[in-house]
Parts: C-alpha cells; sequence; structure tokens
C-alpha cells in the first residue's frame, strides 16, 4: 500500500520541489548579492576641480548613492559648518540673519580684540584693531553676499582721523576715513563672488578699529 509521507503538512515530492526552487534562487540571488557588496566595499575617490582629495572618514556607498561626510562637503564647498549637540542639528552655510565674522566665520589672518575698544565712552567687545602689524582677511569662498561692518578711533588716540583700505582678492575697490566727529561709522560692501575679503590699514591714514563685522548671503 502507497501511503504518502507529509512533511508540515506537504507531501514529499511537493517538499523537494520547493527545496530544488529555493536552491536555485540562491544559487542566482547570493552571487549576485555577493557581487553587489563588494562593488560597495570598492574605495570611491572624490574628485574636486579635477584634483583628488581626501576625506578623514572615507565615503561610503549603498544601493547606488555614495555618501560622504557632511563637514567634508561643508569645507570643500567653503560653507560655514556648525553641530549642535543639544538639539542635534547640522547647521551649513550662513543663515538668513547673517554670520559673525569674528567667531562664527574667522579671518585666517588678524588677530580679534583682547579686550573692549571704547569709542565715544561706548564700550565694544567684538571686532578688530587695525594698524600696520595686523591685516584682516576672510576666506569667503564666494558664499558671502554681503558684509557691514562699523569703523572708528578708539578714544584716547591723538590722530585727527582713522583709514582703511578694503579689498576683494586683492583688489583695492574702497579707501575710507573716519573722522573723530563721526565717532563710529557704518559701511555695507557688496562682496558677491568675492573668494578672499582683506581690511587693511590705510597707507596715508593711521589704523582703527573694525567693530562688529558680520556677513550676509541672498539664499
Amino acid at each position: 500500500m502507497n501511503i504518502p509521507v507529509r512533511i508540515c503538512g506537504l507531501q514529499v515530492k511537493r517538499v523537494l520541489l520547493l527545496a530544488t526552487a529555493v536552491t536555485l534562487f540562491l544559487a542566482v540571488l547570493v552571487p549576485y548579492l555577493g557581487q553587489g557588496l563588494a562593488e560597495e566595499a570598492q574605495p570611491v575617490k572624490i574628485v574636486v576641480h579635477g584634483m583628488e582629495v581626501a576625506s578623514d572618514f572615507p565615503p561610503i556607498m549603498m544601493s547606488d548613492r555614495v555618501y560622504l561626510p557632511d563637514r567634508f562637503v561643508a569645507d570643500i564647498l567653503g560653507y560655514p559648518f556648525q553641530w549642535e549637540q543639544k538639539i542635534r542639528t547640522v547647521r551649513m552655510g550662513i543663515p538668513q540673519e547673517g554670520m559673525d565674522m569674528v567667531s562664527e566665520l574667522p579671518p585666517y589672518t588678524g588677530a580679534a580684540l583682547n579686550e573692549p575698544v571704547i569709542i565715544k565712552v561706548k564700550s565694544y567687545p567684538s571686532g578688530f584693531a587695525i594698524d600696520r602689524n595686523n591685516t584682516v582677511r576672510w576666506n569667503l569662498h564666494g558664499v558671502v553676499d554681503k558684509v557691514t561692518f562699523s569703523y572708528g578711533m578708539p578714544d584716547g588716540q591723538q590722530e585727527d582721523s582713522v583709514g582703511f583700505r578694503l579689498l576683494k582678492d586683492g583688489k583695492i575697490v574702497a579707501e575710507e576715513i573716519v573722522t573723530r566727529e563721526n565717532g563710529l561709522k557704518n559701511f555695507t560692501f557688496d562682496v558677491s563672488g568675492v573668494q578672499v575679503l582683506t581690511v587693511k590699514q590705510a597707507d596715508e591714514q593711521p589704523g582703527g578699529a573694525l567693530i562688529n563685522p558680520r556677513g550676509y548671503t541672498k539664499i
């Protein structure tokens, strides 16, 4: 008497067919997955303006997409970058309200004030002293569209006026004089597309104090 043997409710022949199908499926799928994993394990090169650059953390390739570290991308594009741990937020670029160019977007030359400057009896703690030994240069990377700051003569300085020159990518575009009577004078400059912005002492004038520089973008 031929009694069919059942395993988990299926006849043996059906179980064998199912097992064979699964084996064939895995035989096709596993090499494909292995090839995909092998491709994703291969190193990814980063080329910027024709030059290969390296990141502290290597790029990751997943599902045909390449993922780069956000800090690395910000540095390559010249965007200011900030990580706020408390709210777990990455801030990249220049906010609508602008960015402080003393601490948030600091220059690569020029020493910030180590104590407040007094101009017409009012104290200003943030800025730079501009003189023969202190020229301020920012690397803007072309991402800042407008710069504002104030310039003036600190109380106790003996001259009648102070002056500065502003250079965009090494070219002088403005030379300003501020008198003692002016106190602190406000300035606004269009710096769209500028890579390096420089503020230095004017040749025929003594230096003064550059106060509260701030950068803005149109975005």
